[in-house]
């Protein structure tokens, strides 16, 4: 797995001469930089490189390899005049002022930028707004102002990246830099948002790049426990939720989509219960399957229930019937309302009850997170096969103890028809301040002609594409590359 990201580094100069005596603006100048091999050393290493404006009196030919001046005169540290700091170009410009008792006597044609007093990072000749050489002279009646700006452009992405701002600060404003820091994410689920580890960082300022290697175990695994501070992300009969990698975070850098074209296949033991339904219960949301094998035969009558976002409003799907509802008509209306409404929660307090019938059963997952703040939100699940049935508890006090980190994982996963869902606050010390939830319809399996049998192998070959199925039966090698241009 890699992900190349290319910012472009640019720098200008503006200089103004201003008479001291009439206050009058005498010449401008300004000058278009080449930048130099010594700038990709520091911005490779993510050192400082711009506190100085360098400024001299020589000529010749630009030439990217140099480390100076052709004729230093001298330099001053530069202060901030105005930073814009945005996405796709941000700006830093910070001048420098020759007041009239400095370097007179000096006939300036050339300027750069650096951190240090000598050496330079850029190196630009001094024209006029046509483009033609200009030289200034130094006198006593002259302050002489050189503004130099530094532009960075990122691309931008169609495909759903972000960039982050650290990155950005450091190279417009001289903010921190980011980490060695890698991780795999998905934009599809709410779930641990990313799982990052500690990379190793390799620096080349001739290809002008910075690079990050690391490799996630089968321990490192998106929404499974696994390291003892993660909660599960399971299904039916405890499968693994299955939740594919999409993303590649570096830390302060930005988010990444990957690239992918594979193929993977999932192992399936038939239980009892899928047996007698005749029905798989799946545990990934989408349909994109390119075989199926039962016991090594390839058997193609299979179809799919609906699946997707459930939100249990009686339009969602239509298998699934909303037999009753109190006045929320979807899970976040149960939160939200409470949440907004109540504030500090003194005792429990009913959010929303429930009733769906599914001719199909159920088989969804809920995760959430709730944090500052100590409301403790809580499902109760009951299920009946029969309307007259008494309800059987499914599940209860499904929910949170206390403030979370990382997101807690609801799977629902029955071949029973009828089911009861009561959500529901109690007593904490403070109230809810944030709720990040979704849900989803996992789709289930079924067969025209084929019959199942307990103990029965399923294996299903699913294609995969911009997106890696990393799962704790193998090992992810990532490598992320930062690599600097120049823009014009």
């Amino acid at each position: 797995m890699k992900a190349e990201l290319k910012p472009k580094f640019h720098n200008r100069f503006d200089i103004v001469v201003t008479n001291v005596e009439t206050g009058e603006v005498e010449l401008r100048g300004q000058a278009e930089n080449i930048v130099l091999n010594r700038m990709y050393t520091r911005l490779v290493a993510f050192g400082s490189f711009f506190t100085q404006i360098v400024f001299g009196t020589g000529s010749g030919t630009l030439d990217p390899t140099r480390t100076t001046l052709f004729n230093r005169v001298g330099n001053k540290a530069c202060s901030d005049v105005e930073l814009i700091r945005a996405f796709p170009v941000s700006k830093w410009t910070r001048f420098i002022r020759l007041e009239a008792t400095e370097f007179n006597g000096n006939i300036l044609t050339e300027v750069g930028i650096s951190e240090a007093s000598t050496e330079v990072n850029t190196h630009a000749m001094i024209t006029d707004a046509e483009g033609n050489p200009l030289s200034i002279e130094k006198t006593p009646v002259r302050i002489i102002d050189i503004y130099a700006t530094v532009f960075v452009e990122f691309d931008e992405f169609t495909n759903g990246g972000e960039w982050y701002t650290t990155l950005r600060d450091y190279l417009a404003g001289a903010g921190s830099v980011p980490s060695n820091t890698l991780a795999i994410s998905t934009s599809k689920y709410l779930c641990q948002p990313n799982v990052g580890m500690s990379a190793t960082a390799t620096t080349d300022a001739v290809a002008r790049t910075r690079k990050l290697n690391c490799q996630f175990s089968n321990y490192v695994v998106l929404g499974i426990e696994a390291t003892g501070n993660r909660y599960f992300g399971k299904t039916f009969k405890d499968r693994k939720l299955d939740i594919p990698v999409d993303r590649l975070v570096w830390a302060g850098i930005g988010s990444f989509p990957v690239s992918y074209d594979g193929d993977m296949t999932y192992e399936y033991v038939v239980s009892s219960e899928e047996a007698a339904a005749n029905k798989l219960f799946l545990n990934f949301k989408d349909t994109n399957v390119e075989e199926v094998k039962i016991n090594g035969n390839v058997i193609t009558d299979y179809y799919f229930t609906e699946f997707g976002d459930f939100n249990y409003s009686s339009n969602d799907f239509s298998f699934l019937d909303v037999l009753s509802v109190s006045s929320h008509k979807k899970w976040q209306d149960v939160i939200n309302t409470h949440y907004y409404d109540t504030g500090i929660i003194g005792s429990t307090v009913q959010c929303g009850v429930v009733e769906l019938y599914s001719e199909e059963g159920f088989n969804f997952v809920i995760s959430f997170k709730t944090s500052q703040g100590y409301a403790r939100s809580y499902y109760d699940f009951a299920t009946k096969d029969n309307l007259g049935d008494a309800w059987v508890n499914y599940i209860t006090g499904l929910g949170n103890a206390t403030m979370d980190t990382t997101f807690r994982y609801i799977y629902i996963n029955t071949t029973q028809k009828y089911m009861r869902i009561n959500c529901y606050i109690t007593e904490g010390y403070g109230s809810m301040t944030i709720f990040n939830w979704q849900s989803y319809l996992l789709p289930i399996m079924k067969f025209n002609t084929t019959v199942l049998q307990e103990g029965d192998v399923v294996l299903i070959k699913r294609h995969h594409i911009n997106e890696i199925p990393k799962g704790t039966n193998y090992l992810l090698n990532a490598e992320a590359v930062l690599a600097f241009g120049e823009g014009i």
